[in-house]
């Protein structure tokens, strides 16, 4: 989110247009992420050990372990869950962080569902 977007959330909320503001969060947040998901998806290149292209959205496994969705990293780069799930839910100002998939070797990973964006 841009200086310029934070201030309209900002005062949106100073006046007191709470579910205004919570729209356009969410609706800038959402342009942001597509973004960066496609810069991820196209500069990066992880494979599983099938050799098939890992992106941003797709549910793998790492040494057989239980599913986990592939995420954007804060530099554009794709990565797993680094973050405790409840800590998160409870601090929403906390930033997600992530273990790249270059700390992985690629015969460790396997797809399991290509786009969890379309279920």
């Amino acid at each position: 989110m841009t200086q310029a977007q934070r201030d309209v959330y900002m005062a949106l909320l100073m006046a007191g247009r709470e579910d205004e503001a919570t729209a356009y969060r969410d609706k800038v947040e959402a342009a942001s992420y597509d973004s960066a998901r496609a810069r991820a998806n196209a500069n990066t290149y992880y494979v599983d050990k099938h050799g098939k292209k890992i992106e941003a959205d797709m549910l793998i496994s790492i040494g057989g372990k239980a599913p986990e969705l592939v995420l954007l990293c804060g530099d554009d780069n794709l990565g797993v869950n680094a973050s405790n799930p409840a800590y998160l839910e409870a601090h929403p100002e906390a930033r997600q962080e992530c273990y790249p998939l270059s700390e992985f070797a690629s015969d460790d990973i396997e797809i399991i569902k290509e786009d969890m964006n379309h279920v």
